[in-house]
Order: C-alpha cells, then sequence, then structure tokens
C-alpha cells in the first residue's frame, strides 16, 4: 500500500515538472519582443495591461516573428518613417488592438488588399496617412468588423455619397477625416449607414454649405467637429436631430451669421462649444445669447477674424452653468460692469490679447466661484493708457481666484498690489512684465497657497525678508529674471523648504560676501531642484553660476550666521466695538549712509502710511569689547538721517533703528546694521557714543599713569562720568519720549554683514550703498479713506507720463509699446491652438466634464540666457 502511494506521488510530480517546463517557455516567448529589427522595440505603459510594440526609423513594414502575445498597439506614427507601401499580410505574425500609422513623414500610396489579413479578430483601431492621392483603403479595411475607431487623413475622396463604403463597419463610433480633398457631401450620405458613431470629425476640407440632411442622420453623435472647411453661416435647424450633441467644435471657418434657430434641438444637453477663428461681430453673435443653454459649460468666442469690440448686452445671461469662457484675441476695449451677469458657476475666464483698459467696478463680482484669471498682453496697455487693474475690478471674485496671469501689461503699483494682496487664495500668480516695482513689505503676509510666482522683466531692485514673508511653507517655483537686483540677504528664502525652482538670471548680483547665506541655501535644495543666478560682479566671477562656485571664490571672510526676526502684526483694539484691526505701518528703509574716523551717518526713507508714526528710536552699540554699553536715543519722526558723532577710530558698532507707533509700548524693530569707523584703534581715545552732534558729552582722555593710587582714582573719576552721562541721556530720552520708555536693549545682538539693497535713500553724501529693511502690513487691513473709497478712472489721462511724481507714487517706469496684433494662427492642423477646452478638434481622449485651466500654450518664453524647463507641477 504504502509502495503504491508512493508511485502515485512521483506520477504527480512528473506532471507538475512537465506542466513547470511548459509555462516557463511560454512565459519566456511571452517576454520576447517579436521584431527582427533593433528599431522596434516593445514597451510597457504604465496603467496598461498589454505592451506596446514601437518602430522608428523605418522606410518599410519589416518581417515579424511569430508571437502568442496580444499586443495593445503598433506604433509607427514617429516622424523618422518613411513608409509608402503595406504589403500583403504585413503583420500576420503578429496581434495587436491598435495600429497608428498617422505620422508626418508617411506617404502610403498603396496598400495591398491582404495587408491587413490575420488580424480581423483584434483589431478595433486603425489610423493612416495618404499620400494626396490614394483612395481610403475600405475595400481593405472590410474583414476588419469589430472596427470601432478610424482616422484617416491626407487620401483623395472628392465626395461622399450615399454609397461610400461606410457600410463595410457596422459598429463604428469614432470616424475621424482630415485633409480628405473632400469638396461636396450628398444629403443622401450615411443612409442606413453608421448607427453606432458617437464621435465624427470632418476637418480641413473644402465643403463650406453644412450638409445637415447627412449630418442629422447621425442620431447617435455627441461630439462633432466640423473645422476648417469654409463654412459661412449656421442656418437654421442646422442640428436640430443631433439631440445627444454634447461638444460642438465648428472653430476655423468662416462663419458670419447665425440666426435665433440655429442651435434648436443641441441647448438642452450641449456642454462645450467652440465658434473660435471665425468672422461674427458684436452685432452678428446677439443670437447665440437668445437660445437657453441649460448644461453648457465651456464657450470659445476668442480670436474672431472681425470686429468684435464689445460684449453684447446679456449674452451670458441664459449660460447658468458656464464655467469656461475664452474670449482672447479680440478687440475688446472696456469689461463693462453687467458683462457677466449670470456666470455665478465660472471657473476660468481668458480676455488675454484684447484691447482692454478699463474693467468697470464690480464687473467680475458675479463670478464667485472664478479661479483662473488670464489678462495678459493687452495691446493697449502703456503708460499713458495703463491696465486698470484694481481690487474695484475684483470685488466679489478677489477669493476664489487660484491662479492669475497678467503680464505684459502697465499696471499701477499702487492699485495692482492692492489687489494682489487681496488676494489670499492665489496658487499661480505672474506679474512678469507689468513695470512693478518693489513688493510692499508683508504684502504677501496671508497668501498660504502661493507656489509660483513669475515677476520676469520688472523694474525690482529689492528683495527683503518682508517682501516674500508668508509664502516659507508654500512656494515651490520663483522667477526673478531680468530684473535689478543686486543681492539678497539670507533670510528672504529662510526655512522656504518647499522651493525647488529659482530662476534670477539677467540681474546685477555682485557675488560677494552678502550673497554668502544664500549660497549655503541652494546648496540645501534638492538635486531635482534647478537654481540659476549668474554673477554681474565681480569681473573675475561675470557669467559664473553662485550655485557652483565654491565659498572661497566669492567670499573668503564668511559672516557668521545670524538670525531672521519674525514678523507679527501690529494690532489695536477698539473697545466700543470689541473688534481687533491691524494697523498699517510705513514702508521704512534703514541703512548707512556714510562712516568717518569719530561719525556713522545713518539715514533712513519713509513711505506709505504715516498716521501711526510718532518717532524715530536708534539703539548702538560697539562690538568686539567685553561688556559694551548700549545707548539708545529718540529722533523727530521729520528728520531722515542723523549723524552718530563721537565714536572709536577703527571700531565696529551695531546700529539698530526702532519705529514707535502711537498708543502704548508699540515699538517695532526696521533693522540692524553694521558700521565701521575709519581709522585704527587707539587706547588714547575712550569715548562714550553721542547720540547727536550738538551733544556735549565729556571726553576723558587717559594717559599712563603710575602707581596704584592713580589707577583706582582713574577707575572711579570714570565710573561717576559715565553715571552721570547715562543718567543726562536717559532723563533726555525720557522727556522725548512723553512718558513712553525706549527700549532697553537691541533685539537683534549678533552681526549682520549682510546688507539690503536699496533704490535710493535721502541724504547726502552717500559713501556706498544704503542698507534696507521694511516693516508693512497687509494692504486689506488699510485704514478706511486710502485705498477703498478711491474710484479707479476708467482711462487714465497722457499727464500720468511727465508729471512730478508724489511721494506716494511708483509708477514711474515706462513701458515698451505693445506689438501690433499678429493675424490668429490658422495652421488648421495644430493642435496647440488656444481653445482652452478639453480637446481640440477632438483628437484627444474624450473626457466627460473637466474643468481647464487657461494656460500659456501659445508662447513660452524662454531667457536668452537659460533654457526655460517647463514646470508642470502647478494646477
Amino acid at each position: 500500500m504504502i509502495h503504491l502511494c508512493w508511485k502515485q506521488r512521483k506520477i504527480r510530480m512528473k506532471h507538475l515538472v512537465l506542466v513547470t517546463i511548459v509555462l516557463l517557455h511560454v512565459g519566456y516567448s511571452l517576454s520576447q519582443c517579436p521584431s527582427t529589427v533593433p528599431t522596434c522595440t516593445c514597451e510597457t505603459v504604465t496603467g496598461q495591461s498589454k505592451r506596446n510594440i514601437r518602430c522608428v526609423g523605418l522606410t518599410q513594414i519589416p518581417v515579424f516573428n511569430s508571437s502568442a502575445e496580444i499586443f495593445q498597439k503598433l506604433d509607427m506614427k514617429s516622424p523618422n518613417n518613411n513608409i509608402e507601401v503595406i504589403q500583403a499580410n504585413a503583420f500576420n505574425a503578429i496581434k495587436f488592438e491598435e495600429i497608428d500609422m498617422s505620422g508626418p513623414n508617411i506617404k502610403l500610396h498603396s496598400i495591398h488588399p491582404n495587408a491587413f489579413a490575420d488580424l480581423e479578430q483584434h483589431l478595433t483601431i486603425v489610423k493612416l496617412q495618404g499620400d494626396n492621392v490614394l483612395y481610403p483603403p475600405f475595400e481593405q479595411l472590410k474583414n476588419i468588423t469589430n472596427l470601432q475607431e478610424l482616422v484617416l487623413q491626407f487620401f483623395n475622396m472628392s465626395t461622399i455619397e450615399e454609397s461610400t463604403k461606410f457600410n463595410y463597419f457596422p459598429y463604428l463610433r469614432i470616424l475621424r477625416l482630415r485633409k480628405m480633398n473632400t469638396y461636396f457631401v450628398s444629403s443622401e450620405s450615411f443612409k442606413n449607414q453608421l448607427q453606432e458613431l458617437t464621435v465624427l470629425e470632418f476637418a480641413n476640407n473644402q465643403v463650406p454649405t453644412f450638409p445637415k440632411s447627412a449630418i442629422n442622420r447621425l442620431r447617435q453623435l455627441q461630439h462633432l467637429s466640423w473645422v476648417h472647411n469654409r463654412m459661412t453661416n449656421i442656418s437654421s435647424n442646422s442640428f436640430d436631430s443631433l439631440s445627444s450633441l454634447t461638444e460642438l467644435d465648428l472653430r476655423d471657418n468662416d462663419i458670419r451669421y447665425m440666426y435665433n434657430g440655429s442651435f434648436i434641438g443641441i441647448t438642452e444637453k450641449l456642454q462645450v462649444l467652440s465658434l473660435r477663428l471665425n468672422r461674427l461681430t458684436k452685432e452678428s453673435i446677439v443670437p447665440l445669447g437668445n437660445h437657453n443653454w441649460h448644461e453648457l459649460k465651456q464657450l470659445n468666442l476668442g480670436d474672431m477674424m472681425a470686429d468684435f469690440t464689445d460684449i453684447p448686452n446679456g449674452l451670458f445671461g441664459n449660460m447658468p452653468k458656464l464655467a469656461s469662457l475664452f474670449m482672447a484675441g479680440n478687440k475688446l476695449r472696456v469689461i463693462k460692469s453687467n458683462d457677466f451677469h449670470g456666470l455665478g458657476n465660472m471657473h476660468a475666464l481668458d480676455l488675454s490679447e484684447n484691447w482692454i483698459h478699463t474693467i468697470e467696478k464690480g464687473a467680475l463680482s458675479p463670478m464667485t466661484r472664478l479661479e483662473t484669471l488670464d489678462l495678459r498682453r493687452q495691446y493697449d496697455s502703456s503708460v499713458t493708457n495703463p491696465l486698470n487693474f484694481s481690487l474695484d475690478a475684483l470685488k466679489g471674485a478677489e477669493h476664489a481666484l487660484k491662479t492669475l496671469h497678467i503680464q505684459g501689461n502697465h499696471l499701477i503699483d499702487q492699485y495692482a498690489w492692492e489687489a494682489i494682496g487681496a488676494m489670499k487664495n492665489l496658487v499661480n500668480l505672474d506679474i512678469s512684465g507689468t513695470r512693478l516695482s518693489d513688493i510692499p513689505s508683508l504684502l504677501f503676509y496671508n497668501h498660504e497657497m502661493l507656489k509660483s510666482l513669475t515677476m520676469r522683466n520688472n523694474s525690482v531692485t529689492v528683495l527683503r525678508q518682508e517682501s516674500l514673508y508668508g509664502l516659507k511653507y508654500s512656494l515651490e517655483v520663483i522667477d526673478i529674471s531680468n530684473n535689478q537686483i543686486y543681492t539678497i540677504d539670507k533670510c528672504v528664502f529662510e526655512g522656504f523648504n518647499k522651493l525647488n525652482f529659482f530662476f534670477a538670471s539677467q540681474n546685477s548680483f555682485a557675488c560677494d560676501c552678502n550673497l554668502y547665506g544664500l549660497h549655503q541655501f541652494f546648496k540645501a535644495i534638492p538635486s531635482s531642484g534647478l537654481v540659476i543666478l549668474t554673477c554681474r560682479n565681480p569681473t573675475n566671477l561675470a557669467g559664473k553660476s553662485l550655485l557652483y562656485l565654491e565659498t572661497g571664490q566669492f567670499c573668503s571672510n564668511p559672516p557668521s550666521s545670524t538670525s531672521c526676526p519674525d514678523f507679527t502684526p501690529t494690532t489695536t483694539t477698539n473697545s466700543t466695538i470689541g473688534t481687533t484691526s491691524v494697523v498699517l505701518l510705513p514702508d521704512i528703509r534703514f541703512g548707512i549712509l556714510s562712516e568717518t574716523k569719530n561719525t556713522i551717518v545713518i539715514s533712513w526713507t519713509v513711505g506709505g502710511e504715516m498716521a501711526y508714526l510718532k518717532n524715530f528710536i536708534v539703539q548702538c552699540k560697539q562690538l568686539g569689547i567685553n561688556n559694551t554699553q548700549e545707548k539708545s536715543f529718540l529722533l523727530e519722526k521729520s528728520k531722515r538721517d542723523h549723524p552718530i558723532t563721537g565714536l572709536n577710530p577703527g571700531s565696529r558698532y551695531e546700529i539698530c533703528f526702532f519705529i514707535e507707533l502711537t498708543g502704548p509700548s508699540n515699538q517695532i524693530l526696521i533693522s540692524c546694521q553694521t558700521g565701521t569707523t575709519q581709522g585704527s584703534f587707539t587706547d588714547v581715545a575712550t569715548t562714550a557714543v553721542n547720540p547727536g552732534s550738538d551733544d556735549k558729552t565729556p571726553k576723558i582722555v587717559g594717559g599712563i599713569l603710575g602707581g596704584g593710587v592713580s589707577f583706582i582714582v582713574l577707575v572711579v573719576v570714570l565710573l561717576f562720568v559715565f553715571v552721570i552721562c547715562r543718567k543726562k541721556n536717559f532723563d533726555k530720552s525720557l522727556q522725548s519720549a512723553n512718558g513712553h520708555i525706549t527700549l532697553s536693549e537691541c533685539q537683534k545682538t549678533t552681526v549682520n554683514n549682510d546688507p539690503h539693497p536699496t533704490k535710493g535713500a535721502t541724504g547726502r553724501g552717500r559713501g556706498r550703498d544704503l542698507k534696507q529693511h521694511t516693516v508693512e502690513l497687509p494692504p486689506e487691513h488699510m485704514p478706511e479713506g486710502r485705498f477703498r473709497d478711491r474710484v479707479m478712472p476708467t482711462a487714465l489721462e497722457p499727464k500720468y507720463e511727465k508729471r512730478k511724481m508724489s511721494q506716494a507714487d511708483h509708477y514711474t517706469s515706462a513701458v515698451e509699446t505693445r506689438p501690433i496684433p499678429q493675424t490668429p494662427n490658422r495652421d488648421s492642423m495644430s493642435h496647440s491652438s488656444r481653445d482652452g477646452f478639453p480637446n481640440h478638434g477632438f483628437s484627444s481622449s474624450l473626457i466627460d466634464e473637466m474643468y481647464i485651466e487657461i494656460l500659456d500654450n501659445r508662447e513660452v518664453e524662454i531667457s536668452n540666457e537659460f533654457e526655460y524647463a517647463t514646470v508642470s507641477h502647478i494646477t
């Protein structure tokens, strides 16, 4: 019994071994690529269960080895393929579900009747390109009865008749006919044919009269694209039997007229409509607004080749679900307050490349869900006629906006910065080429979502910590190329652990110890990031990247590490109302103006709101000695510079600048700077700091005294004088402050050798560039009456160009003349057109619902100094 069981077990083991060998053999054969030429490879595609065969560099279809594997796709559309013939039984050794031979250099002039033999079971998608002479291969494909998608282009089919052999493909769902030399479509076409067709694309032919009788037989159509066929009008009842239609693409025709009944039958379900690149005017587009569009979500009215200068009243009133509106490339000049009435579901609005100079107050207010706004390149925007982009125009939509493109316009600093400051949920901001100057302090204090900030080609000279404060945990990409920045303090990007892309070419950077902290920060950016910052000075480093320099090449004596200040809004409480409001601080830029043997002259500029400013407070102490004495003194708010005298030669001093606000204990540190007096330190001049040139501080000259008694007497005298002077200065400070005690110690005690850049400062005889620091609170907390009640003019007069600017004005830079608008791209075969829709001519995969951000795929700006890498992570 035991022997029998053992014998049965051996037999089973033999069978198992045989099965394993067979499976290993089959698996090995399936893993091989059946190609006999090295230019055909098998590839695994993510998310796809079957492999693809991809071929390049072919002049003819190669022989394949026999394979039992079923491939997803035979991809031969590479521009390096120049195939002209498909021979008999060309693919009988392999099995695949899709063949793509639609590459730009494929010109099929011969297809054998048995070219697709043995593919009947699996082939469902065919894409072929002819030579403009060959008739479409309907006969060659007639046995592929399971065909579901057929794409034919550059074949010769002059007419489409009832006899055209579409009946070979009873299950066809997608048909694309491009550049077929067709000039006539019979009204009897498609009779009892193509009953399962859901997508029809008929593009780049010459059929100016829409064949509504033929097309209306295709009652299952959901997507109809009738593109670049010289269609001149949309007659009544053109689509009345297409009740399932959800997308209609009529772009790039010559449509000049439409009628009140043009869209009867499709207004219930249509979701996407494109009329781009036609010849509609303000008057001829009115019938579009007379229909009730129950489901319309995306509408393209861009690049009209006519004088589309104004939006008709009520055009969008019957489109309650409209989410994406594209009106770029027209001649719109004014956006009126009621133009977008009823568009409460709007997500993306593209008004780029118009002639807009005025956006009336409340024009965007109906669009409370607007996430993307594109206003770039208004051709009428200039120094004398700036785009009046302001918070008034955005009111109601400012909190929803996530992406703003406004580059290439002339903006007014005062109004533009206020509007940007109010858009707290921004994710992407592009203000390149707007001539905006330095970012107001703490503008981005509450912008916790901002990932991408692009401000190329502007007038920025200063980038301080306050400029980007608030973006530490969100900013991933910043582009400050082609500005006027010469240095960036380490504290600007302190703790920006998400920043991976930093573009700063074409500035005036001096690569010295002031960039040491930034250099160290760059070294910490992950290797996948990209940093571009080139030196302009000194001469031996000009054109070199800071990232790849060793520390010793640009800084022989690196500064000690410094702590970065933390900015907290100053608040005041309204006791009667019980609310807390933020006080707007002035814009202060403080620095050292000049240094002599016994004097350091400090200077500062003041801009913005001064209603809450009371006095300035200065603290000074000598560095590098033990038991240093710190001196504090007040200055009147009318002063803009002050000499600190009675200093020791050849000594370093830390000078901290505070502002004192109205109200108890409101003192805020602006900046601490380090100055060095000229000459060399000697033991014959031990001098206390003199708060001002007019004060008479006693000076004691010490000599060489002998004996212990003399030494003790000297110490006692010095101590007595010091106590007297200390008390005297302290009493003066108390009197000037009207009861307010000055700060007892400087909040920044370490040496800071990194100067802040500056645009300039009042004062005389500047010995070197002024170091700066600025504190300002977010503009949304401005006191009533500063900007809130100001009405934006509809068109600024030319007087802004030459008049003398007041202190609050910032918009002094001229702007380059805007280019004359070019004729829109009429390459009808291009799929890079500016539609703003999920598919362009339905050439991409079908998407039921998608809100597409309107991105700039028209023109990629490339710096003269580097090739720009496209960053696709922004959504």
